[in-house]
């Protein structure tokens, strides 16, 4: 893991950025997506950090579907390595709001701690490839998981999410008609300990 970076850093700014936009759209392709980006660059005085500006994704099979991201910086944190860890710290701009914190990969499990800000789930065409719903929404929380695969009962996190001015519109989905939807604030509290989940918080709507 370090000594990737190691040699990736080594090598002059335009071939970093093939070498990276190219690697990506190779991933993006076997997920079924298009990647795009209009440009790559690299530091190293606070440590080694990518930064990717004007990402694109869209579905290969329906382009309509996309999701933007004007910036996003990757920083790996190479002292996490010590723990037997490989974590890198994310930033990213997206959806007129902010997605920042920590991913990571740790022996047969993972770690997530991300904090999202002011999202807005409406111009993110891509989510109905996964939900065939058409809807707006703002949605703002903290996500805090460490997961291992080889003993479950040792996970634990948070998930904690607040949507505002949820909004649909009548449509079909499954095969159900659904009536026009409107929500103003919704809130979800979910504690995971000891490899259990409890949910604190269910809220839909205000009291």
């Amino acid at each position: 893991f370090a000594f990737f970076f190691f040699l990736l850093f080594k090598l002059p700014e335009a071939r970093i950025q093939n070498f990276i936009i190219g690697h990506l759209r190779i991933l993006s392709q076997d997920q079924g997506f298009l990647f795009s980006a209009e440009k790559v660059r690299v530091g190293v005085l606070l440590g080694p950090t990518i930064k990717i500006y004007n990402i694109e994704l869209k579905a290969i099979d329906d382009e309509k579907q996309t999701l933007k991201i004007d910036f996003l910086k990757v920083r790996p944190q190479l002292l996490s390595m010590l723990t037997g860890a490989k974590r890198v710290a994310i930033s990213a701009e997206l959806l007129g709001g902010e997605i920042s914190g920590d991913l990571g990969l740790r022996n047969a499990g993972f770690i997530v701690d991300l904090d999202l800000s002011t999202l807005n789930l409406g111009a993110a065409t891509l989510l109905r490839k996964f939900l065939p719903l058409e809807m707006s929404a703002q949605l703002d929380g903290k996500i805090q998981i460490n997961f291992d695969a080889e003993n479950s009962q040792k996970a634990d996190g948070v998930v904690r999410l607040g949507i505002l001015k949820f909004n649909s519109a009548p449509q079909s989905l499954a095969g159900f008609n659904l009536p026009k939807i409107g929500i103003s604030e919704s809130k979800i509290d979910i504690v995971i300990a000891d490899g259990k989940l409890a949910i604190r918080t269910f809220q839909i709507g205000k009291d």
